[in-house]
């Protein structure tokens, strides 16, 4: 049995950000609590000029694509208890290779 790898892309609205170094902050503590959190790898992929969007993708890999589909799966709930009042969810999309 080979490999699963997973990514989930999560684009995200940050309405209060007025500046870049305001999403940044807030982007950077998503990053860090998710990779954390999850052992996963974490990167902003899209939006990256814009002040109040923003997409970070989550990638896992392990021998077993349900290990890989149930971390990534977890994300989006953690994430919006840590997103509240700053952020919010817009859209997300998972794939697996």
């Amino acid at each position: 049995m080979g490999s699963s790898v997973g990514i989930l892309k999560i684009q995200l609205l940050i309405p209060h950000s007025r500046s870049l170094k305001d999403k940044r902050k807030v982007v950077k503590r998503i990053k860090d609590r998710v990779s954390n959190k999850f052992n996963v790898a974490v990167a902003e992929t899209d939006f990256v000029d814009k002040w109040q969007r923003a997409e970070i993708s989550v990638v896992t890999v392990a021998n077993d694509y349900k290990i890989v589909e149930s971390r990534l799966q977890k994300v989006p709930n953690f994430l919006e208890g840590l997103i509240t009042g700053e952020a919010e969810i817009i859209k997300q999309e998972m794939k697996f290779l």
